[in-house]
């Protein structure tokens, strides 16, 4: 949709451009035209009663068959600037088919995708009970935070809390085999197939919208970007980069709402600028599962782009993510 988007505006430019050409030769012809209409108003015997008319008449003709050859070639150009005109038109129209098509089928995708995510929240609604707990502390983290590169620290902290807590029980059911503790979270309950996150080679984009700023690039205020901006569709639907543990996910004060995940060897993918978020702290999710999507908008009130923002980093420190984002 978005390559459809693109042919449409560079059409619509063709289209611009052939009609201000056309414009521009429709103009260069009228005062030969005009010459031409007033002679045939002065037939070669109204002449006779001017002594000076014939003279200018013939001087007259003589300039008209010397722009006679240069006016077939306009009035060709004119004739190829229409069928141009035509073409593009015929070109456009068959863009908008495409694009109302695709339109209808990804909603229809959409639709079908809200209907898993549903009875996928059900059913975690149903055997997470734990959920709750997370959330609330989550928030607290959330709350006491003052930066993005606090909030991963804290929850850097509450991993390794997870992680002492799971040894303990561990320790106890060597020892004595007993149910599990409620103290426990259910989000320690790794599924088999979760892949490390590669030293070497890539991972997933998380939408496929191109590039709007890189890693490195200075944006309008002269800061340094520490992440990708991806120029989103209003509503487009985004992945999970890799596979991982949701360490947080709801709002965060200048980032709207947010989606931090945890991977193995201390790397976490922050992905902020969503408009909804279809998974919640706690959850597994696994490379390419839908985690959300943008607003309804593709600017914020005061008229800015906005976008996805994706940034990764590495015990807590930003790194540049290009060398892990493959691009189709």
């Amino acid at each position: 949709m978005i390559e459809l988007e693109k042919t449409l505006n560079r059409l619509g430019e063709q289209e611009d451009a052939a009609r201000a050409a056309l414009r521009r030769k429709q103009f260069a012809m009228a005062g030969t035209l005009g010459a031409l209409q007033r002679l045939s108003l002065n037939p070669p015997q109204t002449m006779l009663a001017f002594p000076d008319a014939p003279k200018r008449m013939v001087r007259s003709a003589m300039l008209l068959r010397a722009a006679l050859p240069r006016m077939r070639e306009d009035a060709e150009s004119l004739r190829a600037g229409l069928r141009e005109i035509a073409r593009i038109e015929k070109d456009t129209r068959l863009q908008l088919a495409s694009l109302e098509t695709a339109s209808r089928a990804l909603e229809k995708e959409r639709e079908r995708l809200v209907g898993v995510q549903r009875r996928k929240a059900r059913l975690l609604k149903e055997t997470v009970s734990e959920g709750r707990d997370i959330d609330a502390r989550m928030a607290e983290l959330a709350g006491r935070a003052k930066s993005i590169r606090e909030l991963l620290a804290r929850i850097e902290e509450e991993r390794k809390r997870r992680e002492k807590a799971e040894e303990e029980r561990r320790r106890r059911e060597a020892d004595a085999p007993a149910k599990p503790s409620r103290d426990t979270d259910v989000a320690l309950n790794r599924p088999p197939g979760v892949r490390p996150f590669p030293i070497r080679g890539t991972i997933t984009v998380p939408t496929s919208a191109p590039i709007l700023r890189r890693y490195g690039q200075r944006n309008a205020r002269g800061v340094t970007e520490r992440g990708i901006t991806f120029a989103t569709r209003p509503s487009a639907q985004i992945v999970a980069p890799h596979d991982g543990l949701v360490a947080f996910a709801g709002p965060f004060e200048g980032y709207g709402q947010i989606l931090i995940i945890e991977h193995d060897g201390g790397y976490h993918t922050l992905l902020a600028g969503l408009g909804r978020l279809d998974t919640a702290t706690g959850q597994w999710v696994l490379a390419g599962e839908p985690v959300g999507a943008m607003g309804p908008s593709a600017v914020d009130a005061f008229g800015k782009s906005q976008g996805l923002y994706l940034e990764l980093r590495r015990k807590g420190q930003p790194i540049n993510p290009h060398r892990w984002v493959a691009r189709r």
